[in-house]
């Protein structure tokens, strides 16, 4: 007599053990809903009662931003601006070692001007650039170019010494995702309403 197995009962019923075992699972739910006697009206009410309390969650996220993103944001810029210092800073030492010794200062010689600079380690250069991101956003290095960068505790700042641009922004329009503080909550507000009809729905046809 053959053992009986998800992989034996897939096989006979030609499906997967994967698919097997969501159907087992599916029928599982089914039976445990029937014994506990919950219908589709009670299925639907607890969906619309989910809907009211995320857009309630939408609604007070949107306040939120709103009431403390000015701060933030200007606290962001403030970060900015001295990163920006750093990078002017440190493209100035490279060039002058460059000068120098003709050649970019070694990873052990560039943390040592950061720690007489007061830098710390989250500043570094890539010489030749290797970072894709950086490159990708501050276009195709020179043969004797070099990145600087900054990690600034959620991603990367970059600076290239072939254009002399960073990926630093100082716009505060460009810190939210639709131009403003009022644009951002009106956005939340929206779509809190949308969900909250939806809400509204189900639990009507419930």
């Amino acid at each position: 007599m053959q053992e009986l197995s998800i992989n034996n009962l897939g096989q006979m019923f030609g499906f997967t053990p994967i698919e097997l075992g969501i159907l087992l699972l599916v029928a599982y739910g089914v039976v445990w809903a029937f014994r506990r006697q919950i219908t589709v009206r009670g299925v639907l009410r607890w969906a619309s009662l989910f809907l009211f309390l995320t857009a309630m969650a939408i609604a007070t996220l949107g306040s939120v931003l709103f009431l403390g993103s000015n701060k933030s944001i200007a606290d962001s810029i403030a970060k900015s601006r001295w990163i920006e210092t750093s990078f002017h800073e440190a493209a100035k030492f490279v060039e002058e070692f460059r000068k120098e010794h003709s050649c970019f200062p070694s990873r052990a010689e560039f943390d040592e001007w950061c720690s007489t600079h007061n830098k710390g380690r989250l500043l570094w250069i890539e010489a030749p650039p290797r970072s894709p991101e950086g490159i990708a956003k501050l276009g195709k290095p020179t043969a004797d170019g070099y990145l600087l960068v900054y990690w600034r505790g959620e991603w990367h700042e970059y600076f290239a010494s072939w254009s002399k641009a960073s990926t630093l922004v100082f716009d505060p329009s460009r810190y939210y995702q639709f131009g403003g503080p009022l644009q951002d909550m009106a956005a939340c507000i929206a779509f809190a309403s949308v969900v909250s009809v939806a809400g509204a729905v189900l639990w009507r046809w419930s």
